[in-house]
């Protein structure tokens, strides 16, 4: 179904079905009503309702607003046509509609209200995580700790180019963690390197977001050939606030 027709049988069948149970209210007030509806009148009302109620919730998405409005309209028409002397079985069929549509609004207002759950991370465990850039390799570890947080670990490895003392590292986490993570490192030499560069190399972190965090690395001197400096980056998502 095309959205813009979804949307205009939204809007139609909301306003429908709001003028029509408006009208009968007032109607009922009036004293304009008195005789109780035969079983073949209900069904018409209650088709009516049903179809209006399908239309209004034709788009994907229901709002919570937009079901409950129309669990008011389809309460105030039914209510307007339940008619003292009215058998049981015409009662039920007039009510049917409503009771779908009080189903309906329940399920929108809990898909909002609903707390968001922390989904599972034990399948993605060992595999790699981080997209990287052209400048920076890696080997990643994603897991849940003892405590249910999410973590990840990753030995990463950036490089310097001659005569460049900085450089930039841009990393993506995927699946994105549900809040902003807590981020730390610590800098590893390689057999053969140059421990004392290696350890007063600056590290910061820029950027820290839930899909993602940007390092920037500085060497205390330009070197003159091309060199890779090894980092151990720790993320871990936060502990919840105490309320």
């Amino acid at each position: 179904m095309p959205a813009s027709f979804a949307r205009n049988a939204a809007a139609g069948g909301l306003v429908l079905l709001s003028g029509v149970a408006v009208l009968l209210a007032w109607r009922r007030l009036a004293g304009g009503m008195q005789r109780p509806l035969d079983l073949a009148s209900a069904s018409s009302a209650a088709l009516f309702v049903a179809l209006c109620v399908a239309a209004a919730f034709s788009l994907q998405r229901i709002a919570p607003r937009r079901g409950l409005w129309l669990w008011t309209m389809s309460v105030v028409a039914a209510a307007s046509l339940t008619l003292p002397g009215m058998s049981l079985v015409v009662g039920v069929v007039l009510w049917l509609p409503t009771v779908v549509c009080t189903t309906i609004a329940v399920i929108a207002l809990s898909r909002t209200t609903k707390p968001t759950t922390k989904r599972s991370l034990r399948t993605v465990a060992d595999r790699a995580s981080f997209r990287l850039d052209e400048r920076t390799s890696s080997i990643t570890r994603r897991f849940v700790d003892d405590a249910g947080r999410d973590c990840l670990e990753a030995a990463l490895q950036a490089r310097f180019a001659a005569g460049s003392r900085a450089t930039v590292l841009h990393l993506a986490f995927s699946p994105p963690f549900a809040e902003t993570p807590e981020v730390s490192w610590s800098v590893k030499t390689p057999p053969g390197g140059d421990v004392t560069n290696d350890e007063s190399a600056q590290v910061r972190a820029t950027m820290v977001l839930p899909y993602g965090v940007r390092l920037e690395l500085k060497l205390p001197a330009a070197p003159s050939t091309e060199r890779a400096l090894a980092l151990q980056l720790n993320v871990v998502e936060r502990a919840p606030r105490k309320s």
